[in-house]
């Protein structure tokens, strides 16, 4: 794999990294991935395949839509695609989306503002715009005018943006950074040869463009960031036309070339080559052609399922910057990233900061989870941070939220945790994430494990030696460690478990003191403890491969409890936020810092956004990793 634009990479890919991140199904965001959504086979399908856009192939498994479905839209930046309405026994208003970096089933985004099939999506880096459909009871037809937007990055309700030139469904849509197009489509009885575009942003009725050879419905399109192409479709009888428009300019649309066979189906493309999906029951081609020139289509491969009435997306078409499809964080994209998710200022708050592990510096604003939390777990595998249950509003939470590394933004749901509970001590290796005791207000043993790579609500792993509370915690890619927490009062214990099976904790040592509210950090062979109540400057150590009792490491720059734990890459641990207790209850902003594998004190590493304490975290280069 080749990461193709060297100016935004600010740090290497190793090659031992790229083929574990592979063999994971993690792969760097390089702006080379198209889905296809959907579709009836004949009956309607709710698979997801994709495609590598650079390279010639056949269609791969990438998940599941919430049901299936045909005629959905779908729309995408370089980071997420949107699918949007279409039809399973009735018309569906229904939005939502995938992360283009993993495979996995789609998740809820929100609702269209009408339910309809046959709609069309275009889009740029930040907004996604669907346009017209049908509304009618199926089988009958009945066009729509209706643009909706969402914002790419929030979850939410579609909301409304104007009207095009004419009713019609089935319509061909692309875009430029500036402007979503739309061509043809059908009006029933007939079918439109208009071309109308809109300006992403602002909100207001399409404009006339130009026309389009003949009038058809059906097709697919594609673009770069200054050409608009679309090709097959019906008009009626079936077509293998492809047409171009320059979209900086206005006016009617000039000849490209010919697909192989008439396409019923979809465009998904990479802003150079642009691939057409022969559709249809019967069909499986993938067809493509490079969209700076022109001439005819030739053989990509096949779709793994013979499928009409798919929904394709793409994370670098022509709405994006080419080649550079999401703005990437200021950090090396594996092993440097550490987020702080929620916490309390001292109410509870909604904020997720990030910063560097491996470089001193201040952490900045990166996006809001879903609702007010503190008291939360948090863990991470590479792609995704999670943070678990927690308190909000006054009462005990189950929800749990997620967020990707790669790209700010905000959270968006990722299940519920087995019971409702507040300072549960969360740890993780790359494909489980763990939260362990808390309380509901009672104190509980319960632990609960997630699959971090898939959406879905907590399972039981297993129980504590007892019902503990405000525990610390670390791990390495296989064994989890719980260290000290309250059971009526402040414990030494040390506990632990492996991580990919279930069962209860095993002993594994003591802390040189017993205490409550701690953080936990670690390299993938040792683990530090670091603050508390009431000895609050204290670092302990330990090797987490073995057992035995923790050894003294050094100190925090000052004495806290109730900081971050598990924020750390390979070779430093962090430790962020927290309070004084009892002698001053205001919230710290500090970020400490040590390097793993030797001893001594902490140094400052910069500051929080604002102080807060109770925080989860997450971090793609911690210990488990």
């Amino acid at each position: 794999m080749v990461y193709p634009n060297n100016k935004v990479a600010s740090g290497l890919w190793k090659l031992q990294n790229i083929g574990s991140l592979v063999q994971k199904n993690y792969y760097p965001n390089a702006g080379s991935r198209a889905t296809l959504g959907g579709g009836n086979t004949p009956s309607n399908t709710n698979a997801i395949e994709f495609v590598t856009v650079t390279t010639t192939g056949n269609g791969a498994d990438f998940g599941d839509l919430s049901a299936a479905k045909q005629a959905a839209a779908c729309v995408s930046n370089g980071t997420r695609g949107i699918f949007a309405g279409g039809y399973s026994s009735s018309n569906l208003n229904v939005i939502e989306y995938i992360h283009f970096s993993h495979k996995g089933n789609v998740a809820d985004f929100g609702d269209l503002s009408v339910a309809r099939r046959d709609t069309d999506g275009f889009s740029n880096d930040t907004r996604g715009v669907f346009s017209g459909g049908n509304t009618g009871s199926f089988p009958a037809f009945s066009a729509s005018n209706v643009i909706d937007f969402v914002a790419m990055s929030t979850l939410g309700n579609a909301s409304d943006f104007g009207d095009l030139t004419v009713s019609r469904a089935d319509a061909a849509t692309f875009a430029s950074p500036l402007r979503g197009y739309s061509a043809c489509g059908a009006t029933a009885p007939t079918q439109s040869d208009v071309i109308d575009f809109i300006e992403f942003s602002t909100t207001g009725n399409a404009v006339d463009f130009g026309d389009a050879s003949e009038t058809k419905a059906y097709m697919g399109g594609n673009s770069s960031n200054t050409r608009g192409i679309f090709g097959g479709g019906e008009n009626p009888s079936a077509t293998v036309t492809i047409e171009k428009i320059e979209m900086g300019s206005s006016g009617d649309a000039a000849d490209f070339g010919d697909l192989i066979t008439s396409a019923l189906g979809s465009g998904m493309n990479n802003g150079v080559r642009a691939l057409f999906t022969a559709g249809g029951a019967s069909k499986n081609q993938i067809e493509f052609v490079t969209i700076a020139t022109t001439g005819d289509a030739t053989d990509f491969g096949d779709c793994a399922t013979a499928r009409g009435g798919a929904a394709g997306g793409s994370e670098a078409h022509g709405g994006l910057s080419l080649h550079n499809p999401t703005p990437r964080l200021d950090i090396d994209p594996v092993g440097d990233i550490g987020l702080v998710m929620g916490g309390a200022t001292p109410t509870s708050v909604n904020t997720v900061e990030q910063f560097s592990l491996s470089n001193s510096g201040n952490a900045i604003d990166f996006g809001d989870l879903t609702g007010t939390s503190d008291q939360a777990g948090g863990f991470s595998d590479v792609v995704r941070g999670v943070r678990a249950s927690g308190h909000t509003a006054g009462s005990m939470a189950v929800t749990t939220d997620t967020i990707f590394f790669q790209s700010k933004g905000n959270a968006s749901d990722f299940g519920d945790s087995t019971q409702a509970r507040r300072r549960g001590a969360g740890l993780s290796n790359n494909i489980r994430g763990v939260q362990g005791g808390g309380h509901t207000p009672t104190k509980v043993n319960t632990i609960d494990y997630y699959t971090i790579a898939s959406f879905g609500d907590a399972a039981d792993f297993g129980d504590l030696a007892s019902a503990t509370t405000q525990m610390g915690s670390t791990a390495s890619s296989s064994r989890g460690v719980f260290g000290g927490g309250n059971t009526g009062s402040d414990v030494n214990v040390m506990q632990y478990i492996t991580i990919a099976s279930t069962g209860n904790t095993t002993d594994f040592g003591d802390l040189t003191v017993a205490r409550s509210g701690l953080g936990g950090s670690g390299s993938a062979t040792r683990g530090l403890f670091g603050g508390s109540y009431p000895v609050g400057n204290v670092i302990d150590y330990i090797t987490i491969s073995s057992t035995g009792d923790a050894a003294d490491f050094g100190d925090l720059t000052a004495s806290r409890q109730g900081s971050t734990g598990s924020l750390s890459n390979k070779t430093r641990g962090l430790f962020a936020g927290g309070y004084a207790h009892p002698a001053s209850p205001a919230t710290s902003n500090v970020i400490d810092s040590v390097t793993i594998a030797s001893t001594g004190n902490a140094v400052d590493h910069g500051d929080l956004v604002a102080g807060k304490q109770n925080l989860a975290q997450a971090s793609n280069g911690h210990g488990g990793l």
